[in-house]
């Protein structure tokens, strides 16, 4: 079995309820860690963390263990994210099929984040 180099994508073409996505990002800002408990007990933490790329940003809903992963300025390899809908605004996640990692070698943004430009703002109506 020969592995396939993973296609990367841009976070202007994320849309809603779409999935599989590969993205080379900078963290440029990560959220107050919220701590809500579930009814089976179980402790869940969340923090919403920005990440942009050279097109745009996008608000990423971190959970657990994938919040020490953000680290504010550094760039990160979101693989495998798919995007939900929270109130009608995109929320990217990755869940236990993905994966958050440092860049490879070969993998960098390609110009400056473009943070002016977040598709979290926009809110989508449910048809």
């Amino acid at each position: 079995m020969t592995l396939r180099k993973p296609v990367f994508t841009k976070v202007e073409k994320l849309q809603p309820g779409s999935q599989g996505h590969n993205l080379i990002v900078q963290v440029m800002n990560v959220g107050e860690v919220m701590e809500k408990v579930r009814p089976s007990g179980d402790k869940l933490q969340i923090a919403e963390v920005l990440l942009a790329d050279e097109t745009g940003a996008v608000l990423f809903t971190a959970r657990n263990e994938q919040i020490k992963l953000f680290k504010k300025g550094e760039c990160v390899t979101v693989r495998n994210a798919k995007v939900n809908m929270v109130r009608g605004f995109i929320r990217l996640v990755v869940d236990k099929w993905g994966a958050i990692k440092p860049p490879g070698p070969t993998e960098k943004l390609q110009g400056p984040p473009k943070v002016e430009n977040n598709i979290s703002n926009i809110e989508y109506e449910l048809v």
